[in-house]
């Protein structure tokens, strides 16, 4: 492809968009629970991403190769990562407005961040896309890390210590659309510490847009506030206010309907309120644009363990920990799902094989509790139980303690029932 095809398959979803999920989502609908039809990191993956961004502006920069980095005698097209640690020349008052010339940069390193391939051993992608997952790392020589930072200069001050830009800045910037876009992302910056400083970011960012013509980077601005609105609202909750995040995330959708993040929220909505069928569509959707988000993987576990469907819990869940094993709710839903499996093959009359499967699901399910059970996460959970109280949350409760124990047993154990609410819920509202 030349790069105008490439930028058209970036930049422009399917026209026939309910079609397009339709048929890609038709696995699923088979039961194949992770069935996303791409693979991880290729370009179906990285184009289905840029359907989904919120950002009006897509920026094309010239392909730049960098110093070759040898190691092992192969030469690979790095990227290179510098670490700094920022401080105040002098001791300043919480109040007083920090500048540039206030902040001293302390230069702390850098490494190179290899490709998957040296050069010209493999595909474009793999011998210039950083992954250092896969691929790991290498030392900067201190020659080439001077000649950085001398480049860079006063930057990381000027980026730190500038004041913030007003409304009125940006619009004199940018076109009228990025420069709403970064008006409401200040807003959504600041939203942990005053939701008042984010809905004013956002009302301006939604006045700014009043005098602007219907276009598709109006939509999509437009998307991205009402979305940033229903986590505000979700935020503030009560109640009746979660009604009005859900209608914020019905919005969002209708100015962008690839709105992964939108999608997502929706999800964990329904499920939240037990629609769960409804939250798996739109959980489904929101991985099918964004493969490599969490938390849909983990809600739709949850979805999953409620409905009974406990061989698509744990299918979903493995194919989160394949992407990012540092996933304690995965190894939960992954325990409880292998635990309701092997009670099902306890009950029938078990011939040989089944024994060998029921054999499996209860030394999976085990280790997957003792898993969760062991992780950070879990283990700062377990702190907050009330004293002298049973554990409030999984995976502590009772039922967790009941299948692990029948897990650990070498005879059949009898069936554990789940309460309605099953699941260890993760919450990420992602502004």
């Amino acid at each position: 492809m030349n790069s105008k095809q490439v930028l058209e398959e970036l930049l422009v979803p399917p026209e026939e968009l309910e079609a397009w999920f339709r048929k890609t989502l038709q696995p699923i609908r088979d039961g194949f629970a992770a069935d996303w039809g791409g693979t991880f990191s290729s370009f179906g993956e990285q184009k289905r991403h840029w359907w989904s961004n919120e950002c009006p502006v897509f920026v094309v920069e010239k392909w730049c190769k960098s110093v070759p980095t040898i190691v092992d005698g192969r030469f690979y097209d790095g990227t290179m990562r510098v670490g700094f640690a920022l401080r105040l020349k002098t001791l300043q008052n919480v109040s007083d407005t920090i500048l540039p010339d206030d902040i001293e940069v302390d230069w702390l390193g850098g490494y190179w961040k290899l490709p998957k391939s040296d050069a010209g051993q493999g595909t474009l992608r793999e011998c210039v896309v950083s992954a250092a997952r896969t691929a790991g790392t290498a030392p900067v020589h201190p020659a080439h890390l001077y000649e950085v930072y001398s480049a860079l200069g006063s930057v990381v001050q000027h980026l730190f210590g500038s004041s913030e830009p007003t409304r009125n800045d940006l619009a004199k910037k940018y076109d009228l659309e990025l420069a709403a876009y970064l008006t409401a992302k200040m807003g959504t910056a600041v939203y942990l510490k005053s939701c008042t400083r984010a809905e004013i970011a956002l009302d301006d960012a939604e006045n700014m847009l009043s005098t602007a013509p219907d276009s598709i980077p109006k939509s999509i601005v437009l998307s991205f506030v009402n979305r940033a609105r229903g986590v505000l609202e979700t935020k503030l909750c009560h109640k009746d206010r979660c009604e009005r995040s859900e209608q914020f995330f019905n919005s969002a959708l209708e100015f962008f309907p690839t709105n992964a993040n939108a999608l997502y929220l929706q999800g964990q909505l329904h499920i939240q309120d037990m629609r769960i069928e409804q939250g798996l569509q739109f959980l489904n959707r929101s991985l099918l644009l964004d493969p490599d988000f969490k938390a849909p993987y983990v809600w739709l576990g949850i979805a999953y363990l409620r409905l009974g469907q406990f061989r698509q819990a744990v299918d979903i869940s493995e194919a989160l920990l394949g992407r990012h094993p540092e996933s304690p709710q995965c190894h939960y839903h992954v325990a409880v799902g292998c635990a309701q499996l092997a009670f099902q093959l306890a009950k029938s009359s078990a011939s040989g094989q089944q024994q060998a499967q029921y054999q499996t699901l209860r030394e999976k399910s085990a280790d997957s509790f003792r898993k969760a059970r062991e992780s950070d996460e879990a283990i700062r959970r377990r702190h907050h139980e009330k004293d002298g109280g049973s554990a409030l949350d999984a995976p502590w409760l009772p039922t967790d303690s009941m299948m692990l124990e029948a897990m650990e047993s070498e005879k059949f154990a009898n069936p554990v029932e789940l309460p309605s609410n099953v699941g260890w819920a993760w919450s990420n509202m992602r502004m």
